[in-house]
């Protein structure tokens, strides 16, 4: 998490400095869904604890089907795209 927000922290620094990275984009989405999974999971530990860990293990099966599923996808096909 730590590494994220500083990535984001240059990208907006380098932003500010009219400097654009493109290398940096991304980084302040990724930090604010960790930070907000980290809330509601904080916020579902006080409601019940049996809640908080169904949804977190829910979610990670599901998280993990899509990264499987994307990586079996593999690259575009290069005959589909069309060259500029």
């Amino acid at each position: 998490m730590t590494g994220a927000l500083v990535k984001f922290g240059q990208g907006l620094a380098a932003r500010f400095a009219g400097d654009a990275r493109p290398a940096t984009r991304g980084y302040g989405l990724l930090w604010g869904t960790l930070a907000a999974g980290a809330a509601l999971g904080g916020w579902l530990c006080t409601y019940d604890t049996a809640i908080a860990e169904s949804a977190a293990s829910a979610l990670a099966v599901v998280l993990c089907g899509i990264a499987f599923w994307i990586e079996r996808r593999g690259p575009p096909d290069a005959t589909m795209v069309k060259p500029a």
